[in-house]
């Protein structure tokens, strides 16, 4: 608390730019000039939420030494059949958790069609151990093939409360060796709660997308962010003119 000494009379501000100001006038009439609330009393020592806070990194390997450019969003991977699940706002949430750490996730309609279900097929979901033969990573000469599995999905208080309850995997693979050891891999297993992000009267298909694209910023928190330094000719390399 700070004194604030004005023409007219003698005031006590708040030391918080937010708290609220209280000033005697000469005449003792009390002026509030402030919106008093919890909130505003407490502003002081709010700490701004960290990003990537329940985010479990599940395997750190080669991925700083291939630093992929191109990834391909695979389909998603149910848990159980028992499982409903916005598969394709999923898929788009990951394009959009890679695309902010600077990886260009490959269009998922491009890789549909290399599935063989092409661009108006039904959106494709497998149940673990259920391996489609069309499907060979590399065909879309991507660097890296993200797989995505989602252990749980429960939006029960969607509705209501604007909260969903998930637990979902993902794994970044590299596809000349896909079963090899990931790349990079992680975890998140936390309940959200979208009441102040996304507004109630948004719903639909675009209240979902918005809270996938959450959900997946926070999990690809960790994802080391690609590296855009223009890498020097090799050793010995003649640069072309």
């Amino acid at each position: 608390m700070r004194t604030n000494y004005r023409k007219g009379g003698l005031g006590l501000e708040s030391g918080c730019s937010t708290g609220a100001r209280v000033f005697r006038t000469a005449g003792g009439v009390l002026v509030l000039a402030a919106f008093i609330s919890a909130l505003t009393l407490t502003s002081c020592q709010t700490t701004p939420r960290i990003k990537g806070r329940d985010t479990q990194v599940l395997a750190q390997g080669r991925l700083a030494a291939l630093n992929p450019t191109d990834v391909a969003v695979a389909p998603v991977i149910l848990a159980s059949a028992d499982i409903v699940a916005p598969v394709e706002h999923i898929r788009r949430g990951a394009q959009y958790g890679l695309a902010t750490r600077l990886y260009s996730p490959i269009s998922t309609e491009i890789v549909d069609q290399s599935l063989g279900g092409g661009v108006d097929a039904a959106p494709m979901t497998f149940t673990p151990g259920t391996i489609q033969a069309s499907y060979v990573p590399g065909d879309l000469a991507e660097d890296a093939v993200l797989e995505i599995f989602v252990e749980r999905w429960d939006t029960t208080n969607w509705d209501i409360r604007r909260s969903m309850d998930v637990a979902v995997e993902v794994r970044m693979i590299d596809p000349r060796d896909p079963t090899g050891p990931e790349l990079w891999a992680a975890r998140i297993d936390r309940k959200f709660d979208f009441t102040s992000a996304i507004e109630t009267r948004t719903t639909g298909s675009k209240a979902t997308q918005l809270a996938c694209d959450r959900i997946f910023r926070e999990l690809m928190a960790k994802l080391p962010v690609r590296d855009t330094t223009p890498r020097s000719p090799l050793a010995g390399e003649v640069p072309s003119r």
